[in-house]
């Protein structure tokens, strides 16, 4: 993990991504952190699939604790964020559109609230 954080810093995606993709996640401390790092990486090479996976063991793990700290609720937005553009690019649009109206409810002012509310604008 250290290889992998070390190689992020400088800027090298793609070995980052390597990286991550070696190791055992779910095994590691923070590992929802981890998760929706190679969730992340994953959607911005287009593996939409695999970064679909990600994004869904972040959300499942971080329902019982989205308000228990900022970071919690910072990686919940960000993981339903990274889901709804991956649902989107693999053609499901109810599925983003779903993604995209949990992220204005439950985050009416937060980072992605703009573009969020101007996707589903762009699909009525």
């Amino acid at each position: 993990m250290l290889r992998a954080e070390a190689l992020l810093q400088i800027g090298r995606k793609g070995d980052a991504l390597a990286e991550l993709d070696r190791l055992s996640l779910g095994q590691m401390p923070n590992s929802d952190e981890r998760y929706l790092l190679r969730g992340e990486l994953r959607a911005a090479v287009g593996r939409w699939r695999e970064a679909l996976g990600d994004f869904d063991v972040v959300l499942r793990g971080q329902q019982a604790e989205i308000g228990a700290t900022m970071k919690s609720r910072d990686r919940f937005e960000r993981a339903l964020w990274g889901r709804a553009l991956t649902r989107s690019r693999l053609g499901d649009d109810a599925g983003a559109r779903a993604d995209l109206q949990e992220c204005l409810s439950r985050f009416p002012r937060g980072r992605f609230a703009s573009e969020a509310t101007r996707l589903l604008g762009e699909h009525r």
